[in-house]
């Protein structure tokens, strides 16, 4: 991806990795979309 970015004119890549679980809080965690009854974060 960084070789295709530069080939393209690019001159700086970011790089972010994010944790989910360790971002939000528990009541956060238990709110439900509305197309869904379930979690994503009880699901394994």
């Amino acid at each position: 991806m960084v070789d295709l970015i530069a080939s393209s004119g690019g001159d700086c890549v970011k790089h972010q990795t994010r944790s989910i679980e360790n971002e939000m809080t528990e009541e956060a965690k238990s709110i439900f979309p509305p197309n869904t009854n379930k979690s994503k974060f009880t699901e394994k």
